[in-house]
């Protein structure tokens, strides 16, 4: 081989791409999205993770693969409608910033990993929550986010809080969530009416069972309850703001402050 032949073969030659710089200013970059969220079934037999369908966008399903075939197959799509951005509140437009999440739809999932059985796993979607019996269950709604309203006497479905930080506890019983600022818990049965912890937050200055400001942007800990394994206690972090001044931000080119 000449000198010079062996010069062309590493020499870069330019190339026509369809890239456009559409494609150079979307989210996720081109090449950079990868599934995350990745964890073990309770068996050992099977990962599960968080992508996107067409591995371009910002919109997330929970997928299965298979160990040992490698087979993969979709757990979960959230209902059309839900999960997406213009549906969330304040509330969780400033934990998702605090967070750094920008993906849509199934955002979160975890597994009871000491559940009877095949295991149980949690799929919170927008303000709903699901629980599915192992992989080849029936992926069923906890309960329906209106009963909250109706045993509260609460505000109209258009303005009511949301449910933040639902967790399932380790043997799959019970799920805790916080809403309104107080921190409740519900049977995975499905059958049953959710039941507050705590009281005294609602319409306040107090938080009960959510991590604080400092925690969430600060120390990366997003967690404000802790539910004991056996699901027969549950430790909480309450936050006071009451002492704490508004701080107003003013936003340039813009005659608000807010």
């Amino acid at each position: 081989m000449s000198a010079n032949s062996h010069q062309d073969r590493y020499t870069p030659v330019r190339e026509e791409t369809p890239i456009t710089y559409r494609d150079i200013a979307k989210f996720p970059r081109p090449g950079c999205s990868a599934p995350d969220s990745i964890a073990f079934s309770p068996d050992d037999s099977v990962i599960t993770y968080l992508a996107s369908a067409d591995g371009e966008s910002l919109f997330r399903q929970l997928y299965a693969m298979d160990i040992e075939s490698g087979q993969v197959r979709e757990l979960c799509t959230p209902p059309t409608g839900t999960g997406e951005e213009d549906n969330f509140s304040l509330e969780q437009k400033l934990r998702r910033e605090r967070a750094r999440q920008l993906h849509t739809g199934i955002t979160s999932y975890a597994w009871a990993e000491g559940a009877d059985g095949t295991g149980k796993i949690l799929v919170p979607v927008g303000n709903e929550m699901f629980v599915q019996e192992g992989l080849d269950g029936t992926l069923r709604r906890l309960f329906d986010p209106a009963a909250l309203l109706s045993a509260a006497n609460g505000p109209k479905e258009a303005s009511a809080p949301p449910i933040l930080d639902a967790r399932i506890s380790g043997d799959g019983k019970v799920v805790g969530f916080v809403w309104d600022r107080e921190l409740y818990v519900v049977s995975t049965d499905c059958q049953s009416t959710p039941v507050k912890l705590t009281e005294g937050a609602a319409g306040s200055e107090l938080t009960n069972g959510l991590a604080d400001y400092i925690a969430q942007e600060e120390m990366d800990r997003y967690e404000g309850y802790w539910i004991s394994p056996d699901s027969s206690l549950c430790a909480f972090e309450q936050v006071d703001e009451r002492m704490v001044p508004a701080y107003r931000i003013m936003h340039l080119g813009s005659d608000r402050v807010g």
